[in-house]
């Protein structure tokens, strides 16, 4: 245990390319393919576009129906409010 001296582990040499090498790679790949088939940039550029659109319309919404939603709220505290009112001026003129 005390006696052994610990060595540190020499990294294992691999012929794999970095990642950003293949990245890099298909970027290009992908400009070929773009440059070749031009047609494809709308496509692709809808596909990235109707999901943001889904997603912005979801947080709009969202945000509408929690103000009404508040203003519900707030309405049913004042009905709430103006009904116990009532409530306690008739008893005051009962007694």
């Amino acid at each position: 245990m005390f006696g052994k001296k610990q060595t540190k582990e020499q990294p294992v040499e691999t012929d794999a390319k970095p990642v950003t090498e293949e990245v890099s790679s298909d970027f290009e790949q992908m400009l070929d393919v773009l440059d070749q088939h031009q047609w494809l940039i709308i496509p692709i550029a809808l596909a990235h576009a109707i999901p943001a659109a889904i997603a912005f319309h979801g947080l709009f919404k969202t945000m509408i129906y929690h103000e009404k939603l508040q203003i519900e709220r707030e309405k049913t505290r004042r009905a709430i409010k103006l009904e116990r009112e009532k409530t306690r001026s008739y008893k005051a003129r009962q007694q």
